[in-house]
């Protein structure tokens, strides 16, 4: 049986026809449309934990149980699955230089001012992204005043960094902000 509806004067048109044709406009339309997206993630309900003779164990709902440990020969640690221990070490360095740091102004828009305090020892000045990344780089002596034009850098906050360069180790840090 079929429906016929009254489109102009002497045109009809058969209800699948009309219908078929109202389907396919709509998924035309909705194709510039938005999807979803599944993540990966894992959402644990369930878990333990225990020790027994020196020996901790731990163990989470969707989590396989035979994770491994590999260690780099850089000293760094590879760990399967997704429940991580907490560091358990921390190096602290303390100097026995004494030695103080100004960058001025902060925030700075093209040139900034170190001055350097302490004794005159040869260090290294840098400047890194908060990516880490060093994007400037000085070997000058300390107890001193120095000015650098960073009017190229991109507005952001950065690091000054002071290094002895004997050992490289780090003397001071101060965060500052480029500003348009």
């Amino acid at each position: 049986m079929y429906f016929y509806i009254f489109i102009s004067s002497s045109i009809y048109l058969n209800m699948k026809k009309l219908f078929l044709m109202t389907l396919s406009l709509l998924l035309l339309i909705s194709g510039g449309g938005y999807s979803q997206k599944i993540m990966r993630q894992s959402i644990n309900s369930f878990g333990n934990a225990g020790s027994f003779s020196n020996v901790a164990v731990s163990q989470t709902v969707g989590q396989s149980s035979l994770t491994g440990t590999k260690i780099l020969e850089d000293g760094k640690v590879i760990r399967q699955g997704f429940q991580q221990p907490l560091s358990s070490t921390m190096t602290i360095y303390h100097s026995e230089i004494e030695f103080t740091l100004s960058v001025y102004p902060n925030p700075f828009q093209d040139v900034i001012y170190i001055e350097l305090g302490g004794e005159e020892i040869p260090v290294v000045f840098n400047m890194s992204n908060m990516l880490g990344q060093i994007i400037f780089e000085d070997n000058i002596l300390s107890n001193a005043k120095y000015s650098y034009n960073f009017s190229d850098l991109a507005p952001g906050v950065y690091f000054v960094n002071v290094y002895k360069q004997s050992d490289m180790s780090n003397l001071v840090t101060k965060k500052i902000t480029k500003t348009f």
